[in-house]
């Protein structure tokens, strides 16, 4: 890796080439993706894709529902649920939740917002939901992730 980050040109597709060598007859391996992943393919997909991820992110700090998007997209929402979990990998919920505790963990770094108005701000509806996912998601509380976060920019 660090030959890679020195070179340049072929020289450096080279040495990514002879990684991916190394890799491909590894007999030892975890995959990163889950095994229901499926690829979406065609233009029309992907730009329903694109559509469904664009509106999540104009709307995740509200209360934002499958059938809202599913219905957005003009789909059922059980066919847009099946549709969306191959697409991303992900449940709805999962990837909507993933968005907020992101956004969170921004406004803990960038602001002096109160936990509690960052939790509404995001778009969750309670604190304590809001703390069960952002331990499920970063192994720690939103306030040890401002400190943490804190004590990085001070060796900035």
């Amino acid at each position: 890796m660090q030959r890679i980050a020195t070179s340049s040109g072929l020289e450096s597709l080279a040495h990514f080439l002879s990684i991916m060598g190394l890799l491909a007859k590894a007999d030892q391996y975890q995959l990163l993706s889950s095994d229901h992943y499926l690829t979406i393919t065609g233009e029309k997909n992907q730009q329903r894709v694109n559509q469904a991820v664009n509106y999540i992110f104009n709307h995740y700090h509200e209360n934002l529902s499958l059938e809202e998007v599913a219905e957005e997209l003009g789909m059922q929402p059980t066919y847009f649920s099946k549709f969306f979990r191959q697409a991303t990998g992900r449940r709805f919920v999962e990837f909507v939740n993933s968005l907020r505790i992101t956004r969170a963990c921004d406004l803990l770094v960038h602001s002096d917002l109160p936990i509690t108005n960052i939790c509404f701000e995001v778009g969750f509806t309670n604190i304590s939901n809001f703390n069960r996912h952002f331990m499920a998601l970063k192994e720690m509380t939103p306030s040890n992730y401002r400190k943490l976060a804190g004590v990085a920019r001070s060796f900035d």
